[in-house]
C-alpha cells in the first residue's frame, strides 16, 4: 500500500503529509458511505422478503378457504358393498 511504503520517505516533502491525510479522510468517507448504501440495500431486500412472505401466507390462506368451501360442498359417498358380492 502506498501510504505504508512511502510515508516516511515522502514525509520530507512539503506538503506529502496533508495530502495523505486528505486521502485518508477521503477513502474513510467513501467507505462509510459504502457501508451505508450496503446497509439501506440490505434492509430493502428484508423489506422486500418480508412483503414477498406475507404475500404469500395470504394467497396460502386463500387457497385453503377454497379448499374448505369445496370440502364442505362434497356429498358422502353410500356405503360400498362388498367385493365380489360377497357378504
Amino acid at each position: 500500500m502506498y501510504l505504508r511504503s512511502h510515508a516516511k520517505k515522502d514525509t520530507n516533502q512539503p506538503g506529502k503529509m496533508e495530502d495523505m491525510a486528505a486521502l485518508l479522510q477521503y477513502l474513510q468517507k467513501e467507505a462509510e458511505q459504502r457501508r451505508r448504501d450496503d446497509d439501506r440495500r440490505r434492509a430493502e431486500e428484508a423489506e422486500q422478503r418480508r412483503d414477498d412472505d406475507r404475500r404469500r401466507a395470504e394467497e396460502t390462506e386463500i387457497r385453503r378457504q377454497e379448499f374448505g368451501t369445496f370440502m364442505a360442498t362434497l356429498t358422502p359417498l353410500p356405503p360400498s358393498s362388498p367385493p365380489n358380492g360377497t357378504q
